[in-house]
């Protein structure tokens, strides 16, 4: 059994590392993942589920599902494994600790954005689709497409994007959506 585990732990981690690769994310202010790092995510995680089905307090297995789920951009799942991890003995050496405010700093962007990841992607490819430019500089194509989607409260998006300093179409394409 012992041998399973260290196999499906070998398979994750060269899955995740090979999903991270491809993902064409950096390691600050990521976006949503390339679509071609998603199968080796995905297959990550099952791996990953499979040793913590066994071993629910497996370190390393938790380290690598907090990792995934930063990848994915689900921070509150990330912050939950990283603490379990903790708990299950993780060192708490300096950088894990760096990483731990990062994932709740991250955390608290993305609810203050008011937008998912995915709807993050659609805005970029609304936005793109009107052929956006530098020439845009009212944030009418954004206010828009949150009316479109029935964004609960948009004024309270808009205010996110200015916090972040993008106060036209263009700086939202340029600056928040690709960042």
């Amino acid at each position: 059994m012992e041998d399973k585990i260290l196999d499906s732990l070998k398979a994750a981690r060269e899955s995740l590392q090979l999903g991270m690769r491809l993902s064409n994310q950096g390691s600050y202010a990521r976006r949503a993942p390339s679509p071609g790092s998603l199968p080796f995510f995905a297959k990550a995680q099952e791996q990953l589920e499979e040793v913590l089905t066994e071993l629910p307090d497996n370190r390393e297995a938790l380290v690598m599902m907090s990792q995934l789920a930063e990848c994915l951009l689900t921070y509150d799942k990330a912050l939950s494994y990283l603490t379990r991890a903790f708990d299950a003995g993780e060192p708490k050496s300096k950088k894990s600790l760096k990483r731990l405010a990062l994932l709740r700093e991250n955390s608290h962007a993305w609810r203050d954005l008011g937008l998912t990841p995915e709807m993050l992607r659609e805005l970029a490819d609304h936005l793109e689709s009107e052929g956006v430019t530098t020439d845009h500089t009212t944030l009418r194509l954004t206010r828009d497409w949150l009316m479109e989607k029935h964004i609960a409260d948009p004024e309270s998006v808009i205010a996110a994007l200015e916090r972040r300093g993008a106060f036209s179409d263009f700086q939202v394409l340029a600056n928040i959506c690709y960042g």
